[in-house]
């Protein structure tokens, strides 16, 4: 094989790599997918290759420690390097190439865009300009807007725990996300940003939530409710340790395993799933958020479990 046609090969493989790590990051986790991915990983070395370059800048991106990557896009802004070409420039540095920089445009990589964002199985906290103190979820991205008038923190993906602080110029500390605003009354709360509707989690005091195109309705500590562009549900009661997950715990109790496992899913990359046979078991425990292995180590020998792996990035709960 001539080097042209090895570089040719190559850059392919990083194209197919990039487009194969959106898809299973974002994608809804299936088993054609999962198997799918395995039987293009195994059929070359150089598209395993390939994989580890793009987890490689995956990394360097998502999940440096105390947030280097976003130093870098403020540096070359200040520069005046818009953030979008800078993040574009690393990738074809990194050896992504212009179809990587294509599939990376999707709504998961958005997050390497915004002010602050959170790698998979990363929970970033961070006290703001103001005094509050901020927690990012898992694979989480904000964007902070601070100005004379007010305090707000967009949501582009994920969620967030907020513990508001008291501001001597009296701003309004709102959370933006894409159905509407959740205005701070003095309050500890978190917001996520789901399909088509956003959910409030009230720990302390209250929030105010106005959907764009709705009434606004208070929501109260110790109530959890979902809101559209249209309007607010009726909330229910919330359960304090639903707070867990920012000390890197998951606290459940008679969960169904189907649905333990795949919140565990989202704090680690590529694809866990159980076993069709296992999917109804219930589950009652503490597990951690931060170490997903040993929480999957814990429940097998809790339930009597095997837990399979094809590889790093696909694991699967099976039946001992």
């Amino acid at each position: 094989m001539s080097i042209e046609t090895l570089r040719a090969a190559q850059r392919q493989a990083l194209m197919d790599a990039a487009r194969w790590h959106v898809q299973l990051t974002a994608g809804d986790g299936s088993d054609d997918l999962a198997s799918a991915w395995q039987g293009w990983l195994a059929s070359s070395p150089q598209h395993a290759w390939a994989w580890d370059r793009v987890e490689q800048l995956h990394g360097r991106l998502g999940s440096v420690p105390g947030g280097l990557a976003f130093d870098a896009f403020k540096r070359a802004e200040s520069h005046g390097l818009p953030r979008r070409s800078l993040l574009k420039g690393l990738m074809i540095a990194s050896g992504v190439g212009l179809g990587g920089w294509a599939s990376y445009r999707s709504q998961p990589a958005q997050a390497l865009l915004a002010d602050v964002h959170s790698a998979t199985g990363e929970l970033r906290s961070l006290t703001l300009e103001d005094g509050s103190r901020l927690t990012l979820d898992t694979a989480s991205a904000v964007d902070l807007r601070f100005d004379e008038q007010q305090r707000l923190i967009r949501l582009r993906q994920g969620r967030i725990l907020l513990t508001s602080a008291k501001d001597p110029q009296q701003r309004p500390l709102r959370v933006e996300t894409a159905e509407g605003w959740v205005q701070a009354l003095g309050t500890r709360f978190s917001v996520s940003q789901q399909t088509q509707r956003s959910e409030v989690e009230v720990f302390e005091h209250a929030v105010l939530i106005t959907p764009q195109h709705g009434p606004a309705h208070k929501v109260e500590a110790g109530e959890s409710a979902l809101f559209s562009r249209e309007h607010v549900e009726k909330p229910h009661t919330l359960a304090a340790a639903q707070a867990s997950w920012a000390q890197g715990q998951l606290i459940v109790d008679n969960w169904r395993l189907e649905t333990l496992i795949d919140e565990l899913g989202r704090y680690r990359p590529g694809l866990l799933s159980c076993d069709e046979s296992l999917r109804h078991l219930r589950v009652s425990g503490n597990f951690s958020l931060t170490d997903t292995d040993a929480a999957l180590s814990a429940l097998s020998h809790s339930l009597d479990l095997r837990i399979e792996r094809f590889s790093r990035y696909w694991v699967r709960v099976l039946p001992a």
